[in-house]
């Protein structure tokens, strides 16, 4: 699941936004509020089934 959340190393390489906020969609995120804000992100979380592999 860490390959598919949102983490510093994601945020960063979004690049640099300026006037404007990105909404990211993940099923999980690592980073807090404060971060968030700095990238201009705003996080909407997915559900895990939707990441589930039947088999």
């Amino acid at each position: 699941m860490k390959k598919t959340s949102l983490n510093i190393e994601v945020a960063e390489s979004l690049g640099e936004v300026k006037n404007k906020k990105r909404l990211v969609f993940a099923p999980m995120k690592y980073l807090d509020q404060e971060y968030l804000h700095a990238y201009k992100i705003e996080f909407s979380q997915l559900p895990f089934e939707i990441y589930r592999i039947k088999g």
